[in-house]
């Protein structure tokens, strides 16, 4: 029988294994010495972080304002432009934790959209993520300034004080792709929620 050696490559890290079926010591000895003193081409690694596809456009959407009473609800609405041909998208959405308390959802306009597709994890953060998709995957186009859903708040800030509501990037990156596997851009408006 001979040698088998299988060989791994990390980019810190090479080990030389041998299976089964060695001669004897001195050969196995040998077989590992030779596969640890031929250099090697490190394996493709990942990069450190993840890389952004390239986009192609951008899908604008705003929040709206607010102006309530502390101890009152105060609902945003997230509403789109261009929204032609939207397969998925996921963000964050972020307050001030100090001014706001996450109170729930409502006014779903998108296939499949509810409660599910948010995470309510982080809400005592002031952090909401949000990921959705057309489960057809045939594209889902609305006319300008439709509204896609409500985010709904108790106001806790004393008068005078104001949150922004707003798209992020942590820890739900933001990603929006259309029918034809592009991606594109959030160009997002933020909302103000002011404690009247």
């Amino acid at each position: 029988m001979k040698s088998l050696i299988f060989k791994i490559t990390f980019p810190l890290l090479t080990a030389a294994f041998l299976l089964a079926g060695c001669q004897d010591d001195k050969a196995r000895e040998k077989a590992t010495e030779q596969a640890l003193e031929k250099p090697s081409t490190p394996a493709a690694t990942a990069p450190a972080s993840p890389s952004t596809p390239a986009t192609v456009g951008s899908l604008p959407l705003s929040i709206s304002n607010k102006t309530a009473s502390k101890g009152s609800e105060a609902c945003v609405t997230v509403t789109a432009r261009n929204f032609n041909q939207i397969v998925s998208m996921q963000y964050t959405m972020k307050w001030d934790k100090d001014v706001l308390k996450f109170k729930g959802l409502q006014g779903f306009n998108l296939p499949g959209l509810g409660a599910d597709n948010f995470g309510k994890n982080h809400t005592d953060q002031g952090l909401l993520t949000y990921s959705w998709y057309d489960a057809n995957v045939r594209g889902i186009t609305r006319p300008d300034n439709a509204n896609l859903y409500d985010v709904c708040f108790e106001v806790i800030g004393g008068p005078g004080s104001k949150s922004f509501v707003e798209f992020a990037n942590a820890p739900t990156i933001i990603e929006i792709a259309n029918v034809n596997s592009e991606f594109l851009d959030l160009d997002g408006k933020a909302g103000i929620v002011e404690v009247k």
